[in-house]
């Protein structure tokens, strides 16, 4: 399934004017934005995984994908950093 979730994003990714560095993903004038957003036009790798496959947390396939290509780009891997339960959380 990994295979799959990465060629995807190299698909989104084959034309180079959708490839961006420094930003997750950058709208048409080039200013960053959110990867998902409807005005994003290029992506880095992990925003196009995003892209084409959704991250849901501890998702095994999700981090599957990204360690894949984290070894081809040469990244260092990230330990998963854990979030607070939304139920434990006060608002001031």
């Amino acid at each position: 399934m990994s295979t799959t979730i990465i060629l995807s994003a190299a698909q989104l990714l084959a034309d180079p004017a959708r490839w961006t560095q420094g930003a997750g993903a950058r709208d048409q004038h080039g200013y960053p934005c959110w990867a998902d957003s409807p005005k994003a036009v290029a992506w880095c790798a992990l925003a196009a995984l995003r892209m084409v496959y959704p991250f849901r947390l501890g998702d095994e396939t999700w981090q599957a994908a990204v360690r894949a290509v984290a070894r081809e780009i040469r990244l260092s891997p990230v330990a998963p950093v854990p979030l607070p339960d939304p139920d434990s959380v006060q608002s001031d």
